[in-house]
């Protein structure tokens, strides 16, 4: 399994990073490429809270059921996607309060097929890609977050 870890700011506060990051809703307007949310699961977001993500990935677009794995409002969330049936990641996020500020440790899990082929793929092509993309939803995801929080205040 490739891992790949980030670690960043968003001069927010946690509880509220933590409402938007965990909310399936949100996922299209800060996630690169996350085209729909669809048939999330009936109920209050905790373990179990489940959906459908269409995501455009290397040009196709690809449905993925995403499922929560932990939930500890605030300081910790974690999903798990699978494609085709099969387990293939996992995002891991913590949330620290700094002050007003939030810090968020995010840790994404992915497998690729097994083989020599696939294994030489994710090093020379895929990871590199993810990481970029991750640094883009990133900023994306501050961006949103911290023009909320101005004109909340």
């Amino acid at each position: 399994m490739a891992r790949i870890e980030s670690k960043f700011s968003i001069n927010t506060p946690v509880e509220r990073v933590f409402d938007y990051v965990a909310d399936p809703a949100n996922r299209p307007e800060w996630l690169d490429g996350t085209i729909d949310v669809k048939n999330i699961s009936q109920g209050p977001i905790g373990v179990g809270t489940s959906w459908i993500e269409v995501a455009k990935i290397a040009g196709r677009v690809h449905e993925q059921v995403r499922t929560v794995t932990e939930y500890e409002r605030p300081r910790r969330y974690v999903m798990e996607f699978a494609v085709l049936g099969a387990k293939t990641g996992r995002f891991d996020m913590t949330f620290e309060p700094e002050d007003s500020r939030t810090r968020v440790t995010l840790i994404f899990e992915y497998t690729l097929p097994a083989s020599i082929l696939g294994q030489f793929a994710d090093k020379v092509l895929l990871e590199r890609r993810i990481r970029k993309t991750l640094g883009h939803d990133i900023s994306t995801l501050r961006m949103v977050l911290e023009e909320r929080q101005a004109t909340a205040t």
